[in-house]
């Protein structure tokens, strides 16, 4: 399936011409902020229309589309040149193609109810208020917002009170997953993902869902709409208008079925006779983010005598009244002759207590956004206590569907079963949609040859069985250890694979084809300088520089010039991330002379670091990873706040090694993330970045350091080897699965082998072996002080190294790459 997908390309930036409109002008509340005179509040508009992007001018003054004036609605096509003042905008078009019948994510709130409401536009602000997007009764206007231009959904605290994982200060933003929990006094709400159908067509998926069936009962004012799930009631009153509006959802005019999406104009024109809607896009209103099907869950209402003309057909597959004849019906029952009977009303006992919900549409713009009301509810991220880990636990191993990708870090297929209870339909697709992949629904992996699978049974979080296709043996270990270090699961290796990674340790068939780039050790290279540039500052006008993550060239140069960084992206993983969200608008601070100065600084003594090899788009193979140098306008806009923190020196880094600044042409990281000649300096500008974006030290509090595994280790706490582990009786040290490049013995109680350079040889290291990058790893049944084949010995410098104590503790440490552990655990020497 191709669809068609538009954006502006904008001075700042490129921005999505997506599911909202994108609003131009001199308003604040702009998507696009122009701050120029002539420009007007609201100048113009760009959105989708029915044939693709569409140029709708609003302001005084006219509007240039490839140098003419535009003073209506217009087709937009791919290369269009805006012109707005002094500001030009091009759009661009392509089509993308899809594997299934799901397009974009849609995000939703959803509240303890049930309700769920679609999140909208590029900022959706969430309050008391009657400007904001959703009103919650009894809250202060504008608590929270949330942020859509990257894709993921931002949350920004624009009131203190407001928790997610943590309470955040007034202005925190934090970039949100699906199922994250955002809670606010004594309301919550959850994050949803849905994915939104590109056809009208009900979409039947294999899963089985409770039956939904939806009562809704007319009154005199308004109407109760009852919902039956799974045998559970629930119910709440509508006002006149939204039971008018629920009337129209659930039991639509020809031609349309209930689940369809309606044109707003159609919507309209029942619920709010009069309003003029012909200038208005057809923005989709449907009975769910995503739809329920008719096969699962019957849509009814309730019907009166046949002799009465009710007010509704008794289902969805008998033809129907259309809405104009419900909302006729139900503004009779003001007046109902006595000769028509009422419709019927649940008992006390059926009856659940009411509930007034929140309208998930703005008060002050009754229709100027999508309004969703859910039919079927899924699991996956409630309160309700039946929902357990144990459930889930308890559930049968069967899959529900799955997800075929590439692993962003191995870059290897892979094939995802979704295998716990709690996984809906919708959680399943928005999860293969985050990974890029293809979804296949109630289709289980299978394939004729695998490497072995990965069951991923962590508590507090969905289950899922990941399969590894293929037939070569030499990336058996490796998958292993992605499977059990990085994504803390329990390996089974297929026949293939279970000589390769048993308990003998095999050596694989290519040591080098690990799945992994094998770490490869920092060098100091030396080379002339560039014609045109100063002499060096080693001998004979060198320049000299550790290849190394944590090296840096000297000052005023660009490492890429003077050292590989492709030996340096051996030393961590590397693969493109987005950005932070865009900023809508111009920095206006790069008006601001020192501190254009101050941003230029940095960006110099970033480029003379190593941390450029990923973080600029001339030197990443596959794209900047996250934050890159030469974005266009700010680039500090492209840090997330984490790594602003990083930066700043307010969150942890130690993990990720360091060199003395003697060693690394004055560069230092000592308060600040990222090296530098003035490590106060550089940690001073980001800490005013930070500030301006409103977030303090406090706000880093419970940040975990930077490394991820990295950093795990150095704070890992050795237990006693079980199994074949340790040193045997032979004296020879064993280990449970794997090839090695490195073997550390150390003293009990010494701290966990690091990164280089100034990690990795932990006071208390008896014994260091390593293999170069180039050579076989060795297997288990080493030898103490017997060097494995192609090893070279790193500790002691030389010598043999000091005799074990028998009946003494020590701690074994096996890794088969720098970051890959493969045994940590305290072994007693033979007597």
């Amino acid at each position: 399936m191709l669809t068609k997908h538009y954006w502006l390309d904008a001075p700042h930036g490129r921005v999505a011409i997506g599911p909202w409109a994108v609003l131009i002008g001199r308003s604040p509340d702009c998507n696009i902020v122009l701050e120029q005179p002539e420009i007007s509040r609201h100048h113009l508009l760009v959105r989708l229309g029915r044939e693709g992007a569409e140029l709708l001018p609003l302001g005084r003054d006219p509007v240039r589309l490839n140098g003419v004036e535009c003073t209506e609605l217009t087709r937009l096509n791919a290369g269009d040149q805006i012109d707005v003042g002094t500001w030009s905008f091009r759009v661009g078009e392509a089509e993308v193609g899809y594997a299934s019948r799901w397009s974009e994510t849609a995000w939703c709130l959803e509240r303890q109810t049930g309700l769920l409401h679609l999140v909208t536009g590029p900022t959706f602000r969430v309050g008391g208020g009657v400007g904001d997007d959703l009103i919650v009764e009894g809250w202060d206007p504008q608590v929270f917002s949330l942020n859509l231009r990257s894709g993921m959904p931002v949350l920004t605290a624009l009131l203190p009170g407001v928790h997610c994982g943590h309470e955040l200060e007034e202005g925190e933003r934090v970039t949100l997953a699906n199922d994250e929990l955002i809670t606010y006094r004594n309301e919550s709400f959850c994050v949803r993902a849905k994915q939104a159908h590109t056809q009208a067509a009900t979409y039947t998926q294999a899963r089985p869902k409770h039956a939904v069936v939806a009562l809704l009962e007319f009154q005199p004012r308004g109407g109760l709409l009852t919902l039956e799930i799974g045998g559970r009631l629930h119910a709440t009153s509508l006002s006149d208008r939204r039971c008018d509006l629920v009337a129209c959802l659930l039991q639509p005019p020809p031609p349309f079925n209930p689940g369809d999406f309606i044109p707003e104009e159609i919507l309209c024109r029942h619920v709010w006779p009069g309003r003029r809607t012909a200038a208005r896009s057809s923005t989709p209103c449907s009975t769910g983010c995503g739809r329920t099907s008719s096969t699962r869950a019957s849509t009814r209402l309730p019907s009166s005598s046949a002799a009465s003309g009710g007010c509704a057909s008794s289902s969805p597959s008998t033809p129907a009244s259309s809405c104009a004849d419900l909302i006729s019906c139900r503004a009779a029952t003001a007046r109902r002759p006595s000769g028509i009977p009422p419709p019927r009303r649940l008992s006390s006992r059926e009856r659940p207590p009411r509930r007034e919900i929140t309208p998930p549409m703005s008060k002050r713009r009754p229709y100027s956004r999508p309004v969703v009301l859910v039919l079927a509810l899924a699991g996956g991220c409630s309160d309700d206590p039946a929902v357990t880990a144990a459930d889930a636990a308890a559930a049968p191993v069967v899959s529900s569907g799955s997800c075929t990708y590439t692993n962003a870090f191995s870059m290897s297929a892979e094939c995802r079963d979704y295998v716990d209870a709690r996984w809906t339909d919708a959680l399943i697709a928005a999860d293969c949609a985050n990974a890029r992949g293809t979804l296949r629904p109630g289709v289980a992996c299978s394939y004729p040859e695998a490497l072995g699978s990965c069951a991923i049974q962590i508590p507090n979080v969905r289950a899922t069985r990941i399969t590894f296709p293929g037939s070569d043996a030499s990336r058996c270990a490796a998958t292993r250890t992605g499977c059990t270090v990085f994504a803390r699961g329990t390996f089974t290796p297929s026949t293939l694979c279970a000589s390769a990674v048993g308990d003998a340790g095999a050596a694989r068939p290519d040591a080098a084809a690990t799945g992994f780039a094998i770490f490869q050790p920092a060098v100091r290279e030396c080379r002339a300088p560039l014609p045109g540039e100063r002499p060096g500052v080693s001998a004979d006008g060198q320049v000299c520089t550790w290849s190394a993550v944590s090296g840096a060239t000297e000052e005023g140069r660009r490492y890429d010039d003077y050292a590989s960084c492709d030996r340096v992206r051996t030393q961590r993983p590397y693969y493109p991330r987005p950005a932070a969200p865009a900023r809508a608008t111009p920095d206006p601070r790069l008006q601001n002379p020192t501190y254009v100065a101050e941003l230029a600084w940095v960006r110099s003594q970033v480029e003379a670091s190593a941390c450029v090899c990923c973080h600029a788009t001339r030197t990443s193979p596959a794209g900047p990873s996250n934050w890159f140098v030469d974005a266009p306008g700010n680039w500090m806009d492209t840090f997330f706040d984490n790594g602003l923190a990083l930066g700043a020196g307010w969150v942890d880094s130690t993990a990720l090694g360091a060199y003395p600044s003697d060693q690394n042409n004055g560069f230092a990281r000592t308060t600040s993330g990222l090296p530098s000649t003035d490590p106060a300096r550089m940690a001073r500008f980001f800490q005013q970045e930070l500030a301006h974006r409103g977030r303090t030290r406090e706000s880093f509090a419970t940040t975990p350091p930077f490394g991820g595994p990295i950093a795990s280790q150095l704070s890992y706490t050795p237990s006693a080897c079980t199994g074949t582990d340790g040193m045997g009786s032979d004296g020879r040290l064993r280990w449970s699965s794997g090839s090695a490049r490195y073997l550390y013995v150390l003293d009990q109680g010494s701290a966990s082998p690091g990164v280089p350079p100034n990690l990795d040889q932990p006071a208390g290291t008896r014994w260091l072996v390593e293999v170069p990058f180039t050579a076989q790893p060795f297997v288990s049944g080493v030898a103490y002080g017997t060097l494995p084949p192609a090893a070279t010995q790193r500790l002691p410098a030389s010598g043999p190294p000091t005799p074990l104590t028998p009946g003494a503790t020590y701690y074994l440490y096996v890794l088969e790459d720098v970051g890959i552990p493969i045994t940590r655990c305290l072994f007693t020497a033979p007597r």
